[in-house]
């Protein structure tokens, strides 16, 4: 994947508003499936993100808490 990133809107805000931050992501290959998976920490503060894989299943732990992603279903231990 790409990410890009800007402070700027992309339609002005009416008033005043501060400049965030915003990203995008996209492919880099072209597919006909995807699944995208977004930690955001609010405060912008580090948190470690852990991955891994076993056979078919995904497993993300972040927090203490382990999501497990097989095919279609998710589940938080």
């Amino acid at each position: 994947v790409a990410l890009s990133q800007t402070d700027q809107f992309t339609v002005a805000p009416q008033g005043t508003r501060p400049n965030q931050w915003h990203g995008r992501f996209s492919s880099l290959v072209k597919s006909t499936t995807a699944r995208f998976v977004t930690v955001l920490e609010v405060g912008c503060s580090w948190i470690p993100v852990k991955m891994e894989t076993t056979g078919d299943s995904h497993y993300m732990t972040v927090l203490g808490n382990t999501l497990i992603f097989d095919g279609d279903t998710v589940t938080v231990k």
